[in-house]
C-alpha cells in the first residue's frame, strides 16, 4: 500500500458511516463525549466556569458586549442520521459547562442547537461528508449573535438573508476525502448580492491556533469587534465583515486581554466547537482553557498588541 493510501485508510478508522450518506467522526474524542462516556470532571467544570464567568465579568467592566457561542457537534444536530448503537447524552461537556455557569453570564451563551434542527426544514445545516456545518448554518449563527447584541451594540449594517445567493457546487469535505472511494456531495455557498468595500489590513498567515487576520471598513460608524475562533467561524466571519468598521479574527479557544486593553472592541465574540470543549491532548490529559496562565499573544501569534493596534487607518479611542 502506498503512503497516500496507508494515510487514508488510518484515517477511515475514525470516519462513522451513517444512514443517506452521512459521514460522522471520532476526531477529539467527539464520540465519547456526545454519547456520555467522557464527561468532564468538577475540576474540569470548573475551570471552564470560571473562565466564562471571568470573560464575561471583565467584558461587562470595560463596557464591552461579550457573547459566546457553543457550536454544536454535527452528531448531535443530525443525530436522527446516527447509526444504531449511538445514543446522545445529556451529560456531555457542552451541556456541562453550560448548566454550571451563573444566569446572567448564561444568557450571553448561546448553544443554537434546536435553531440549526429547525432550519434543516429550509436547507442543511451540516455537510454530509465535512466535520462542518454549512454555509447557510454559518448565517443563522452570524444572524442569532446579532439578535444577541441589538439590544446592546448599535448595528448599522447587519446582513439579512435577502442579502444572500445561493450556488450549487461539487465537494468532497474532511471527512469524505478519507475514503475508498472518495464521497462527494453538492454543497450549497452563499454569497452577498451586494458587495460592501474592505480591506484585510494585517495576516500572520499562521494555519493553526494562532492565526490573526484584522479586516477594516471605510465605514468609521460601525462598532469594531474582537472575535476568537476556531475553524467553524470561516462560515460566520463574512458577515461579521461588512458589520463592524474593524474586525480582529484570532484562532484561539482562551482570551487574549492584552489584544483587547489595545483594541477597545464594542463586542468580544467566543465561537467554539462542541469537541474543543473536552477534548485530550497527547498526554491524554483534558484540553482547558488557559486565559491567564497560557502562552501570551506574541508567543502566539508573532505579533504584539501594539503591532496588531498600528494596522489601522483610523484614529483609535483613548
Amino acid at each position: 500500500m502506498s503512503i497516500a493510501g496507508d494515510t487514508r485508510a488510518r484515517l477511515a478508522v475514525d470516519v462513522v458511516q451513517g444512514a443517506d450518506g452521512y459521514l460522522f467522526h471520532r476526531d477529539h474524542e467527539a464520540i465519547d463525549q456526545i454519547t456520555g462516556a467522557l464527561p468532564l470532571g468538577p475540576r474540569e467544570i470548573a475551570v471552564w466556569r470560571d473562565s466564562i464567568e471571568t470573560r464575561a465579568a471583565w467584558c461587562k467592566a470595560n463596557d464591552i458586549a461579550f457573547r459566546m457561542m457553543i457550536i454544536p457537534e454535527k452528531h448531535v444536530v443530525y443525530a436522527d442520521k446516527l447509526p444504531p448503537g449511538f445514543a446522545l447524552s445529556d451529560n456531555r461537556p457542552a451541556v456541562q459547562i453550560l448548566d454550571s455557569i451563573d444566569p446572567e453570564t448564561r444568557a450571553l451563551c448561546s448553544y443554537p442547537l434546536q435553531p440549526l434542527i429547525d432550519a434543516r426544514a429550509v436547507r442543511a445545516t451540516y455537510l454530509k461528508t465535512d466535520t462542518h456545518w454549512t454555509f447557510y448554518a454559518g448565517f443563522l449563527a452570524y444572524d442569532l449573535l446579532m439578535d444577541s447584541l441589538v439590544e446592546s451594540v448599535s448595528l448599522p449594517i447587519r446582513i439579512a438573508v435577502t442579502d444572500l445567493s445561493f450556488a450549487d457546487r461539487t465537494h468532497i469535505g474532511d471527512l469524505g476525502v478519507r475514503l475508498e472511494p472518495e464521497q462527494d456531495e453538492i454543497a450549497t455557498t452563499v454569497d452577498h448580492r451586494i458587495a460592501r468595500p474592505f480591506q484585510r489590513v494585517f495576516e500572520n498567515r499562521i494555519f493553526a491556533r494562532g492565526a490573526v487576520s484584522i479586516y477594516e471598513s471605510s465605514d468609521q460608524g460601525l462598532p469594531r469587534c474582537v472575535l476568537f475562533r476556531d475553524s467553524f467561524a470561516n462560515y460566520i466571519i463574512p458577515h461579521l465583515i461588512p458589520t463592524f468598521s474593524r474586525l480582529v479574527v484570532m484562532s484561539s479557544d482562551s482570551l487574549q486581554y492584552d489584544l483587547l486593553r489595545s483594541e477597545r472592541p464594542d463586542v468580544v465574540i467566543v465561537t467554539i466547537i462542541e469537541r474543543f470543549l473536552g477534548m485530550l491532548d497527547g498526554d491524554g490529559r483534558r484540553h482547558l482553557p488557559d486565559d491567564l496562565a497560557g502562552p501570551g499573544l506574541a508567543e502566539l501569534t508573532g505579533a504584539s498588541a501594539a503591532d496588531l493596534k498600528a494596522y489601522t487607518g483610523f484614529e483609535r479611542l483613548p
